[in-house]
């Protein structure tokens, strides 16, 4: 935390604003897991304007997951919806496949709290689709094993055994 604090002081002291919004980036994403949502949020928006301001599209992208993390983390997944949907279309924007991938999870996971499974078994299933074309494949791993849990819920169990032995292919593939 610290460094991440320093490393911002100083881009601010030099005048570097693309490392200042990659840091606050960086320090978003720490509170997040810090489950701090307030300072998260804080940086992210930040970040935000920051990464607007320099055109820095890859930073603008990581701002906007880390304002839906920090909303997802507290359970405001209503208010996480439109910054992961924003994220999505920056990474498609930019070709930024694994980050399409990462959102759409992202996505899929919001829309299931909010009740809307349909809509995120679709996220899931672009995410799966996306995920096996980039050098990224627990992506796809991850909505795959979260669709299935979606799909045992609504009593689809063949079908999410499916989905859940693909996982652990994937993932024992990739040594997670």
């Amino acid at each position: 935390l610290s460094c991440f604090q320093e490393a911002c002081v100083i881009a601010r002291k030099t005048g570097d604003r693309r490392g200042e919004g990659s840091v606050l980036v960086n320090l978003g994403g720490l509170y997040v897991y810090l489950a701090e949502v307030r300072k998260a949020v804080d940086c992210g928006n930040e970040a935000l304007q920051i990464t607007r301001e320099t055109g820095y599209r890859q930073g603008e992208a990581n701002a906007l997951g880390v304002l839906g993390a920090a909303y997802a983390t507290s359970a405001q997944m209503e208010k996480s919806i439109p910054f992961f949907n924003e994220f999505l279309r920056v990474a498609k924007a930019m070709g930024d496949r694994a980050n399409e991938a990462k959102a759409l999870t992202n996505l899929g996971v919001a829309y299931s709290q909010v009740g809307n499974l349909v809509e995120s078994l679709k996220c899931y299933d672009e995410s799966i689709r996306i995920a096996q074309t980039t050098d990224a494949p627990h992506r796809g791993a991850n909505s795959l094993l979260n669709s299935a849990r979606i799909l045992h819920e609504v009593g689809c169990t063949d079908e999410a055994i499916g989905r859940a032995r693909k996982a652990l292919e994937i993932f024992t593939a990739v040594g997670s």
